[in-house]
């Protein structure tokens, strides 16, 4: 999140700052983290919902 906020992370987010973090998930090893990323990205955003609604922010 750092890397965004500060510009060094992605492109993208370079130009389009995150605006707040709703939901994340914490892995051992980056290839694990880009996995579950895919996996993310193929959910409806319904069930995005519903995944961000699982996690109560703390």
């Amino acid at each position: 999140m750092r890397l965004h906020q500060t510009g060094r992370g992605a492109r993208y987010t370079k130009i389009h700052k995150p605006q707040e973090m709703v939901y994340f998930e914490e892995y051992v090893s980056r290839s694990l983290a880009m996995k579950r990323e895919r996996e993310i990205k193929k959910l409806s955003h319904q069930q995005k919902q519903v995944l961000v609604a699982s996690k109560v922010k703390k």
